[in-house]
């Protein structure tokens, strides 16, 4: 059963904390390593662009989250368009 459901990921890959001194140079490129690898795996993205680097603010992941709330319990084999800007 478990092949025949569709999966799905959601990638957060914070890089600025907004600390001075606590950048965290790799967690960009990590997160696109992690996204690659799942959907190599056959899963499918929940959002159209997943919330990495500069776009892994407060307001997105929220907004990410919200949209995963709404999803009824077996989504279609599609992703969720969220609008990241």
């Amino acid at each position: 059963m478990w092949k025949k459901k569709a999966k799905f990921y959601l990638v957060i890959a914070v890089d600025q904390t907004g600390v001075p001194g606590t950048q965290l140079p790799f967690a960009k490129t990590d997160g696109v390593e992690v996204q690659n690898a799942l959907e190599a795996l056959g899963y499918q993205s929940l959002l159209a662009t997943q919330p990495i680097g500069e776009k892994a603010t407060q307001d997105h992941v929220n907004t990410a989250l919200q949209a995963i709330r709404e999803l009824p319990e077996w989504p279609p084999s599609s992703s969720i368009t969220v609008d990241m800007e």
